[in-house]
């Protein structure tokens, strides 16, 4: 593996980590908004 090669190859693992874990994020997020369920959050996503 070349050396450009490994840097975009680190940069696409980064890339990964950081996706999984704003959808980890935002699953939690969609969650505990489902739990409470707030009417001005339901006007402004319907």
């Amino acid at each position: 593996m070349t050396y450009s090669n490994q840097i975009s190859y680190d940069a696409e693992v980064t890339y990964r980590h950081q996706s999984i874990r704003r959808a980890t994020a935002a699953d939690r997020l969609a969650r505990t908004v489902k739990r409470r369920r707030p009417r001005r959050m339901d006007s402004i996503h319907n």
